[in-house]
């Protein structure tokens, strides 16, 4: 057991540690002293989209029905509310769609 190289050290009462597991010789890094790095142009403007494609039509339809269209027999009121929630829906789905191309061209850069 002479030959071989100890590298830990223990003190009276503490756990043995080996210097290598931790880089002794660097210092620690603390991942709270850098800035956080800035979002590529784009990342907002899809996110936004993808909310407003998935929320806007559930909206449409809870909107027609809150509105009364249960009283309607012919359900035209639903149908306006739905079909006003699909349009804004889709313009939610282009500016998702804008901001992914906006994402992916800043991400080739």
């Amino acid at each position: 057991m002479g030959d071989t190289d100890n590298r830990t050290r223990v003190g009276d009462g503490e756990i043995a540690v080996d210097d290598r597991s931790h880089g002794a010789d660097r210092p620690r890094h603390d991942p709270f002293d850098d800035p956080p790095q800035p979002l590529r142009p784009g990342f907002w403007l899809t996110v936004l989209g993808g909310f407003v494609a998935v929320l806007a039509p559930l909206i449409g339809f809870l909107g027609g029905s809150i509105s009364g269209a249960g009283n309607d027999p012919t359900g035209r009121q639903l149908a306006i509310w739905l079909l006003v929630g699909l349009v804004i829906g889709g313009l939610g789905v282009l500016c998702a769609f804008i901001g992914a191309l906006r994402w992916w061209r800043a991400a080739e850069e």
